[in-house]
């Protein structure tokens, strides 16, 4: 009995360590296929970018003065976004309804579709790109470009 008993507790033993190397192995593995959460451009090229309900998956982009980048906007959520790019203070306006946004500027995504918008960085500084559906951008939906 008292052999048994020892067996079974090697096999068990054996059993957790497998378990253990196979979670170790699947939680490195989902840490490579996150997306970078800040990331560069150059002219010319196109930037994917997930939207979840009330997330973009980029908290940075940065770009040369004068590049055009077309942004392609993946709704992979359940609902609406839009994703318009603007300075901090345009964005304000645009939430205060005091601004209409254009088609160069604008892009509305309905729920798991995708949105594309070319855009040219003119000048040195800093905009944002924020989802101005109901209280999306006062949540956090934003993510912010630096041209350089």
């Amino acid at each position: 009995m008292i052999i048994r008993t020892h067996r079974w507790l090697a096999v068990l033993r054996r059993v957790v360590a497998a378990l253990l190397a196979v979670l170790a192995f699947l939680v490195v593995g989902c840490g490579d296929d996150a997306p970078p959460t800040r990331i560069s451009a150059t002219d010319g090229q196109t930037v994917r970018v997930v939207m979840t309900d009330n997330h973009f998956a980029l908290d940075e982009l940065t770009v040369p003065v004068g590049s055009t980048i077309t942004f392609e906007f993946d709704n992979t959520g359940a609902v609406g976004h839009r994703a318009f790019i603007g300075t901090e203070d345009e964005q304000k306006a645009y939430s205060a309804g005091t601004l209409r946004p254009t088609d160069q500027n604008e892009v509305t995504m309905e729920r798991r579709s995708v949105g594309r918008l070319t855009y040219r960085f003119g000048a040195v500084g800093t905009l944002v790109v924020g989802c101005h559906q109901p209280a999306h951008y006062a949540d956090g939906m934003r993510f912010v470009v630096k041209v350089q």
